[in-house]
């Protein structure tokens, strides 16, 4: 999803939704600004997903003695450093200031994993703080619980991710609230370690939060949304955003297919949209 494909036509269901009576309804500039926002806060927190999940990776490797200690950030430590004592402490340490990672994004601080069992072992619970952490310059703070909830009945593994009390502080001092509660279950790529873009992802689950100009909005996905790793966009799958009393929007990504194209539908009508 982009904020470019949107922005008219939130500025349109704003207007559809005068009826509705309300002391101080958002503004389209507000509504706007509150999907912006979104889109920063979501790819943020599923980065920090990402930084997690590969210092859990790392500290497993570590402790199996596949592989020694890294040499540059983000330097993973593992407290107690033993195959037996759980449960351990996992910090990646980004330094003080911003280091640019392989992902293109700068960070700084650490992010501070307590692990309760290896990483690849179902029920495996990572409860994942921030101790002055920033990515490109926002702080972000909160609680994030990613839980290895095994194999599926397809034989997928499924990883379920809760966040709570998600806190973005932007370079501006403007500050976003988010919360998540979701699944991500791994359907192609598993055996193929060394090519991650065959991975695939099927994403369910809710999230919500609350924008600087304090507008509320949730996010439902009554379609898991097909994510490969290397396509741009959302292959498939139904996103629908609930802005206040604005009518429900809903974004469909289409048929499996790594393109550009979606469609946007609100009150009853629906557009075709390329998406950025």
């Amino acid at each position: 999803m982009r904020t470019i494909v949107i922005i008219s036509l939130l500025a349109a269901a704003f207007f559809t939704a005068c009826t509705v009576e309300r002391e101080k309804p958002p503004t389209p500039e507000e509504t706007v600004r509150a999907m912006q926002e979104y889109i920063m806060v979501s790819k943020i927190f599923s980065d920090s997903f990402d930084e997690a999940s590969d210092a859990g990776k790392e500290s497993d490797e570590q402790l199996e003695g596949k592989k020694g200690p890294k040499s540059d950030f983000p330097i993973i430590t593992i407290e107690p450093f033993d195959l037996v004592t759980w449960p351990k402490t996992i910090t990646a340490d980004y330094g003080t200031t911003n280091y640019l990672c392989l992902d293109g994004r700068y960070r700084r601080g650490k992010i501070v994993i307590t692990a309760s069992d290896f990483y690849r072992n179902e029920g495996a619970e990572y409860v994942v703080n921030f101790e002055n952490y920033y990515q490109n310059d926002h702080k972000v703070e909160g609680t994030q619980k990613v839980t290895n909830s095994g194999r599926n009945n397809d034989g997928f593994l499924v990883y379920g991710v809760v966040i709570t009390n998600g806190k973005i502080t932007t370079p501006e001092s403007k500050v976003v609230y988010f919360n998540q509660n979701s699944t991500r279950t791994w359907t192609e790529g598993e055996s193929t370690v060394i090519q991650p873009c065959d991975d695939v992802y099927l994403i369910a689950g809710t999230q919500d939060g609350v924008s600087s100009d304090s507008i509320h909005y949730t996010i439902t996905v009554p379609e898991d949304l097909n994510v490969l790793v290397c396509c741009k966009w959302v292959r498939s799958g139904i996103l629908n955003i609930n802005i206040e009393e604005l009518p429900t929007i809903s974004i469909d990504y289409g048929e499996t297919n790594c393109d550009n194209q979606a469609t946007i539908s609100f009150g009853g009508n629906t557009y075709p949209v390329n998406m950025e």
